[in-house]
Formats: C-alpha cells, sequence, structure tokens
C-alpha cells in the first residue's frame, strides 16, 4: 500500500489528536467505542493510526466526545485531506499511472502512432465540453453524458475540425510528448518515495 509522507503525518496528527481528546474526556476506548457505536478495536487502531478512518466515523467520534466546533472543523478537514490523498494514491498505484505512461512513451514511437498532450499548464482559449472523434472529412461523432451524437453535416464537421486543429496547436506531440509521459512517470514514482 503507497503512502506518501505528508499522508503518514496527517493520519498520525489525527490518531494522535483524537487519542488526545478521548484521554482529556477521562473515557476508555472501550467506553468511547459504545457511545459512537464502533468496535473496541477500531477506536484502537484509529488512535494508533493502523487504521485511517472515515470522515463519518471521526463525526461520529467528535460528537460523543462532546468536542469544541472549532477543533472538531480543524479535525474533519484533516480528516477529508488524509482520505482524499489516500485514496488517490492508492488509485493511482492500483491503476499503475506511471507504467502506462510509460507505456504511452513507448507506443510513441511507432511509426503509425501519434500522441499528443496538452498540459494542465497550457492555456487554450476553449474548452472541450464533449469527447468527439473525427472519422473522416463526412463523419465525426460526439459523446455526450446520455449517449451519442452523429455528425454528417459539413459545417459540423468543419467546425470540429478547426478544434481539434486549435488544440493540437497547444500540444506537445513527437519527442517533446515522450519527454513529457516519461517525466510525469519519473516525477510520479518520486513523489511516492
Amino acid at each position: 500500500m503507497l503512502e506518501p509522507e505528508h499522508q503518514g503525518r496527517q493520519r498520525k496528527n489525527l490518531a494522535e489528536a483524537l487519542r488526545s481528546l478521548r484521554s482529556a474526556s477521562g473515557l476508555s476506548g472501550s467506553r468511547l467505542a459504545v457511545r459512537c457505536q464502533m468496535s473496541q478495536a477500531k477506536i484502537s487502531r484509529t488512535e494508533t493510526g493502523s487504521t485511517l478512518p472515515s470522515v463519518i466515523d471521526v463525526e461520529r467520534i467528535l460528537a460523543a466526545l462532546d468536542v469544541p466546533e472549532e477543533i472538531a472543523r480543524e479535525l474533519l478537514e484533516l480528516a477529508r485531506t488524509a482520505n482524499v490523498d489516500y485514496t488517490a494514491w492508492r488509485t493511482f498505484a492500483r491503476l499503475g499511472l506511471h507504467q502506462k505512461q510509460a507505456e504511452l512513451a513507448r507506443v510513441s514511437e511507432k511509426p503509425n502512432v501519434d500522441i499528443a498532450i496538452i498540459p494542465q499548464t497550457v492555456q487554450v482559449p476553449v474548452t472541450p465540453m464533449n469527447i468527439f472523434v473525427i472519422y473522416d472529412d463526412r463523419l465525426v461523432t460526439v459523446e455526450l453524458f446520455s449517449g451519442e451524437v452523429v455528425l454528417r453535416t459539413p459545417q459540423d464537421i468543419s467546425h470540429h475540425i478547426e478544434l481539434f486543429e486549435l488544440f493540437m496547436a497547444h500540444a506537445l506531440t513527437g519527442a517533446e510528448a515522450k519527454a513529457f509521459l516519461l517525466d510525469r512517470a519519473d516525477e510520479f514514482m518520486r513523489e511516492r518515495e
């Protein structure tokens, strides 16, 4: 399981804060568990940092301890941040993002493949509202949330070709795209160490 250093610190800080609050309240872990309708083992794992509690679990613990609103707000924000980071890193690791980027970089070397990437930092004057595919000068498909639209009129096809060319003008291609992919893959691996 991958956990960046900052995520581990957030979990530890949250665990220590919850343990300190319970201790200051004079409640035992067992008594708090009863108040929260959780197992004593879950309370223990949460307080030692071996389990990352959900935001709902933290809300239940804070309510059972009758924690002042300002402190509760801070701890809930810490719990939200820790859970989002944890999920994101676990998801990226599971998907093998760094491997996919390196694989795309290798695929980009094939003579029949063109990969174009618009980095997030590049300002493009328009934002695509839907995914579209240009098959040729007679057919364009546009994917919507509820289905797919087939466009065959010359004006619609011309509009989408111009839109595609605009995006391509802002994209990295060829060796630049490959270097970008490999750099992002390396950056991902460095961040998780």
